[in-house]
């Protein structure tokens, strides 16, 4: 820890042996739920966000409907909550 950033030689191999999706109809709190439950059971877990939003944040809860803004830029782990 706290040694210098830089890039890989080497990209191990990984596998995925499970996994789950939901889409823009499933409710909000269904995917809360969902996303908890995994965190839970298996740790952390990768969905992708548009980070637009996220520009100009400056607290709370991001509500920006705007459909072009639900388009994925970037993947994050969420690893709590």
């Amino acid at each position: 820890m706290g040694g210098a950033c830089t890039e890989i030689d080497y990209y191990p191999n990984a596998t995925i042996s499970e996994y789950g999706t939901y889409t823009i109809l499933t409710s909000p709190t269904n995917i809360a739920h969902k996303i908890k439950a995994e965190i839970y059971a298996r740790g952390p877990v990768a969905t992708g966000v548009n980070a637009e939003p996220l520009v100009k944040y400056q607290g709370g809860i991001v509500t920006d409907t705007k459909v072009w803004h639900m388009m994925v830029n970037h993947i994050v782990s969420i690893v709590g909550w």
